[in-house]
């Protein structure tokens, strides 16, 4: 996308942060999704032997990781972050405390953690939900439950300044799909499950029906990024030691989004 060879990108936060803090001119132009969407999943034994549960209070559920051997895709992505993010905020160091393992995709964590190479994988849904049903571990620790995540704007469209200068009446359709899309999402949920549905047509039944609830809470009322939800991306890049200047009216093009939005459909 940078190099001009897309139109635009749909990644996880820290995904589209990271060439931001290194001067790449992007712009964060919508998001699909808040909250941090990574949960993890761990070995029932894992879990049991540590007497950690889906119930448990988020200080032990962290803390019960030390010494675990952690599965993730790749370094420096979402899943790592969110790892050392969450492994900090309760005095852990993912790298003297835990054992860090990349695996390159869900696939290769699930079947780590089917053959015990790992005890605990990251992953966002419906990897959790499709893990517990097929008796492989047990989704125990929701993004929600992390302290200031909440809000984060996780799944976010971002194009280059150029192109959005270049093709504003695109950039304008993609806004207004998404909020055509949102608002029929929330006025039509069993129609979008069965439209949805189609993308998956070897995940169990029960397994979708649950990973649809989970993720239906995330879907935002509005593409456009908002000033509150900004900061908190700002905040978990400074927790994770970001020194790099987060200008909201700079990297979030607000006023074009707004404009786009009140053109109508």
């Amino acid at each position: 996308m940078i190099q001009g060879d897309s139109f635009m990108a749909f990644t996880g936060g820290p995904s589209v942060i990271q060439p931001i803090t290194q001067g790449a001119p992007l712009q964060l132009l919508v998001t699909v999704g808040l909250g941090y969407s990574v949960e993890l999943t761990g070995r029932a034994d894992f879990l049991k032997d540590r007497g950690i549960t889906a119930d448990s209070a988020i200080e032990d559920k962290v803390r019960a990781l030390r010494g675990a051997r952690l599965g993730y895709d790749t370094p420096g992505g979402s899943m790592d972050r969110f790892y050392r993010h969450v492994l900090k905020l309760y005095g852990l160091d993912a790298d003297k405390d835990t054992t860090m393992t990349a695996l390159n995709n869900p696939q290769g964590e699930m079947a780590a953690l089917r053959q015990g190479k790992i005890d605990v994988m990251a992953g966002s849904p419906p990897v959790g939900v499709t893990a517990e049903f097929e008796g492989t571990g047990a989704l125990f620790m929701r993004p929600s439950e992390v302290p200031g995540l909440k809000d984060y704007p996780y799944l976010i469209g971002s194009t280059t300044k150029k192109q959005l200068a270049d093709q504003p009446e695109r950039f304008e359709g993609v806004i207004r799909g998404l909020q055509r899309a949102f608002e029929f999402l929330d006025s039509n949920p069993d129609e979008c499950k069965e439209i949805v549905r189609k993308s998956f047509p070897d995940m169990k039944p029960e397994a979708f029906d649950a990973a649809f609830v989970d993720v239906l809470p995330v879907i935002p009322d509005s593409p456009l990024i908002t000033e509150e939800s900004f900061d908190v991306l700002a905040d978990f890049e400074r927790g994770n030691g970001s020194t790099a200047d987060f200008d909201y009216a700079d990297i979030v093009p607000a006023d074009f989004v707004t404009k786009a939005l009140a053109k109508g459909r």
